[in-house]
């Protein structure tokens, strides 16, 4: 079976081979004479016409000499020349045409007509083959004599010679390159080490493993700039140092000559040493030698001269410096000095000072860690060593002698302290700056003026307690609470006491839940808290006891303040899986509890999210329809029970749909909890009415008063008097002409602070308040003064039911006679029958709107209400006046 040569082995081989054959190559045409040469005696020998000498490369044999033939080269396969390589000796064909062993050659078919052949193998003394002499005839030979065919064999190793010859020129010729090349490299790295060594600080000097000086660099010279004869590659270093010495040309500081030659000598001998000489004019040189592997020795000699001068520094600055500082032996960890700011700092006598080791500074369970730390440290810095324990990010705690304890941030350096290897210790007391920072971290989390977590420590507690509440298959209630009316306290009470009722609720809220909840200030009025509870029902029964924290008003210095809560309570999984969509729905409560009319407690349930998100939807249509100004005022007459004509109207907003058609506020009232959107809804009608007045005056000369409805946004809104004023103003019109509805629960829940200040300014401006849906709220006497109201509006609820509900129709009675005596005009509002018209009118009431004299009409349409109004009750109508 044939063997496969490995892949390695026959590439090193090819290439060896293809190197050969190069070096063979390499003569060139003085190589070719000289083959052509030896050629032409072997064919002369064999007065032969055609002969080659031949070198065998892979699969073809490469003509290097020829003589009748114009082949260069020609295929090895089934060859007369692998015949004689393959015998190793001279091969005699008489007739090679005959021999079927040559009948595919390639050279017989393209030179059938060569018969004789005889060719000897060229082989190297090493017994490489190198290729083949031959030659040709076109007629047989049947016998060759013997010494022709020993002279054919000398000229076949007379070529080898040749070639052997030629190969060996250019390995010569390529050994002298790379011995120039090689001396170049070294001359360049001498003279790179030199230039290195020459822009090194330190001096230097080389010596050979015996102990001769080789190399120096340029400090070196400088340091000694008279030895220069001293000093010569080639010189021993003892000899070289000897004569410095004995010449007086040395720089040190020598007292015995002979005693400081011997101990130089002992030290540049040692294997690694180092240590300190003064020289003669005052400066410090370190000494550093190293024997390196091939047994040479390597000198550096460093200026310490500044590192002496800050030695001595440091010491004064050590002894002296306000920062805590102790030197500690690197191996025994006994403490060898503390500099007076740390014997004053941790209470330390100077005495007991050496019988104290670092570990002793510690608390008690770091004492063994710190030591260990300590110990593992290697005296050089490696990347394989451990941190450093001392590296002033790393925060430990130390005892004083007293037993206090301080918090410290120390620093650790590597020194040399009196010869020992030591290490500096530099403590920084961090007590009161961490002390600061967790006031600072508290600070951040927490409300300053309450205590209580701020929102974002909040948002953390409560994502903690549903990590809780799915560990323990529990729940999270969570409550979102307002302080009702907050804003009316600080404007008319002032901050201090807006402050006072904050304080006092956290501290309410908190003694209500106990520790195990977290009370939180979300910001301004609002609060929350979050609590790991078994059910919902733990969870409303816990809302219930919160609710009655406003039980007792908060008392100050100089008042006692109602305090009022609204709660909205939505407890997991039920109400939200999510800390996000839980707080969504608690808010969404609390959202409820306000808009019932506040002071009350909501649980959550999915239908108040809908009907949420109905109003978010609401709002975002209704403000598509105003910016379309499709939102329109229609007006429902106010009519005179004495007369029955109409003696002024009340604007009412209507949504011109364009699918729907008319649509009434009720539909939409929804969205006036939006403040924004109510007040631009408002800034929509009074443009509306106002042009609409003026169009009324200056078209059909009527000069009717018209009342529109004000909301809490707009009284609450700096400058609203004013910017009232100035649109009348605009028009032609003045404050009579408007009369300003406000609900009675918006001008008394609202009567302090902003609202308050807009109303007593529409007063005196002239604008006649009435107020609205009266008997509903919680109106007094002295409230209706405060106010400057100049009308009741009395609510539809008791009219409706004033013909079957005794105390409804006493109710409105009362009304009736309180508006007459404080001089207040009283109108009945949601009269539908005449019956209610009668028993109005017998109460003394004197003005009433209601389906019964008519619905909202389009402005256009007041004319003609006017005028039926007037000739409805037997008389003629009369036009105002412009």
């Amino acid at each position: 079976m044939r063997r496969t040569a490995h892949p390695a082995a026959a590439n090193r081989q090819e290439a060896e081979t293809s190197s050969r054959h190069q070096a063979y190559l390499s003569g060139g045409d003085r190589l070719r004479d000289s083959l052509q040469d030896i050629l032409a005696l072997a064919l002369t020998l064999f007065d032969a016409p055609v002969g080659l000498i031949a070198m065998a490369e892979a699969s073809s044999y490469r003509v290097l000499a020829g003589s009748g033939t114009d082949l260069t080269t020609f295929p090895r396969a089934g060859s007369r020349c692998d015949a004689a390589i393959a015998g190793g000796r001279a091969l005699i064909l008489a007739d090679a045409s005959t021999d079927p062993r040559f009948s595919a050659n390639a050279c017989l078919t393209l030179h059938p007509e060569l018969k004789f052949f005889a060719g000897t193998p060229l082989i190297a003394p090493d017994g490489y083959v190198i290729g083949v002499l031959c030659v040709n005839d076109r007629s047989t030979r049947p016998e060759v004599p013997a010494r022709t065919l020993e002279a054919f064999e000398a000229l076949g190793r007379l070529a080898t010679d040749r070639l052997e010859l030629t190969r060996k020129e250019h390995i010569l010729r390529q050994a002298e390159v790379k011995a120039r090349w090689a001396e170049r490299q070294a001359q360049q790295a001498r003279r790179r080490l030199q230039d290195a060594l020459d822009i090194m600080p330190g001096a230097v000097l080389f010596c050979d493993p015996d102990d001769k000086v080789v190399l120096w660099n340029r400090v070196f010279e400088e340091l000694y700039p008279e030895s220069e004869g001293l000093l010569t590659p080639g010189t021993s270093f003892e000899e070289a140092t000897r004569r410095c010495v004995e010449s007086g040309l040395h720089q040190e500081e020598i007292d015995d000559p002979e005693e400081w030659l011997r101990r130089r000598l002992a030290h540049h001998r040692a294997p690694h040493t180092h240590f300190e000489q003064r020289l003669k004019d005052g400066r410090w040189m370190r000494y550093d030698e190293n024997r390196i592997s091939d047994g040479s020795t390597v000198s550096v000699r460093i200026d310490i001269t500044d590192l002496k001068q800050r030695q001595e520094t440091f010491r004064a600055l050590y002894d002296s410096n306000p920062v805590p500082m102790v030197v500690v032996d690197a191996q025994t960890l006994q403490l060898l000095s503390a500099n007076d700011a740390a014997r004053s700092h941790y209470g330390l006598d100077q005495q007991n000072v050496p019988k104290m080791r670092l570990p002793d500074l510690h608390v008690a369970d770091e004492a063994l860690a710190i030591e260990r730390a300590f110990l593992l440290q290697p005296s050089i810095a490696s990347a394989s060593a451990p941190p450093n324990p001392y590296d002033g990010d790393t925060l430990w705690r130390h005892k004083c002698a007293d037993g206090a304890e301080i918090e410290v941030m120390p620093v650790c350096q590597c020194i040399s302290y009196e010869g020992v290897d030591a290490r500096l210790v530099t403590v920084i007391d961090v007590t009161e700056q961490k002390r600061n920072e967790a006031r600072i971290l508290h600070m951040a989390h927490h409300d300053d003026l309450t205590g209580l977590p701020n929102r974002g420590q909040f948002e953390t507690r409560l994502k903690q307690a549903f990590e809780h509440a799915r560990s323990n298959a529990g729940c999270v209630g969570l409550f979102m609470i307002d302080v009702d009316h907050f804003k009316e306290i600080n404007d008319t009470l002032g901050h201090a006491a807006g402050d006072a009722v904050l304080r006092e609720t956290a501290d309410r809220l908190r003694q209500a839940v106990g520790g195990s909840a977290c009370v939180a200030r979300l910001g301004g009025d609002e609060f929350a808290i979050v609590v790991n509870t078994e059910s919902a029902e733990a969870a409303t029964a816990l809302g219930k006891r919160i609710a009655r924290i406003d039980a007792q008003p908060v008392t100050t210095e100089d008042c006692s303040i109602n305090l009022r809560i609204s709660v909205g309570i939505a407890v997991s999984p039920k109400h939200g899986i999510t800390p996000e969509e839980l707080a969504q729905n608690a808010d969404i409560a609390l959202y409820q509890s306000k808009n019932n009319g506040r002071r009350r407690t909501t649980v959550f349930n999915q239908s108040m999210r809908e009907v949420m998100q109905r109003r978010i939807d609401l709002c975002s249509v209704l403000g598509g329809a105003l910016e379309r100004d499709e939102i329109v005022p229609h007006y429902q007459p106010i009519i005179s029970l004495a007369t029955g004509r109409i003696c002024s109207f009340e604007a009412l907003a209507r949504w011109a749909h364009p699918e729907l058609g008319l649509v009434s506020a009720g539909h939409f009232a929804e969205a006036f909890s939006n403040l924004e959107l109510v007040s631009h809804l408002g800034e929509r009608m009074i443009d509306a009415v106002t042009s609409d007045i003026r169009r009324l005056r200056d078209e059909a000369g009527l000069r009717l008063p018209v009342a529109v409805n004000i909301s809490a946004a707009e009284l609450g809104r700096d400058g609203f008097a004013e910017d009232l004023l100035e649109i009348l103003l605009s028009k032609g019109l003045s404050p009579r002409d408007l009369t300003l509805e406000a609900t009675e629960t918006i001008a008394i829940d609202h009567g302090n602070g902003t609202v308050s200040r807009t109303l007593d300014a529409l007063a005196q401006l002239g604008f006649r308040i009435a107020l609205d849906d009266f008997g509903t709220g919680h109106a007094s006497l002295i409230h209706l003064r405060k106010l400057k109201a100049a009308g009741l509006k009395i609510d539809m609820s008791f009219v409706r039911t004033m013909l079957d509900v005794p105390e409804d129709a006493e109710i409105v009675r009362s009304m009736v006679a309180l508006g007459r005596n404080l001089n207040l005009s009283v109108v009945a509002e949601g009269v539908e029958t005449e019956a209610q018209a009668n028993a109005l009118r017998a109460c003394g009431c004197t003005q009433a709107q209601g389906f019964l004299f008519g619905k909202a009409i389009p402005a256009s349409r007041i004319p003609y209400a006017v005028r039926q109004s007037h000739a409805t009750s037997g008389q003629a109508p009369q036009k105002a006046l412009g």
